[in-house]
């Protein structure tokens, strides 16, 4: 709960109203990096 309020304030405090989850686009692009292998 904690962690979402902190969240919820700074979306606020930096003028935005809502995030979008880009973890799944990042981790693929970092995988397919040149001479990534990613982490195991």
């Amino acid at each position: 709960m904690d962690a979402e309020y902190v969240w919820n304030f700074w979306l606020r405090a930096n003028g935005l109203s809502k995030a979008k989850d880009v973890t799944a686009e990042i981790h693929n692009a970092i995988i397919a990096a040149p001479g990534q292998s990613g982490a195991k």
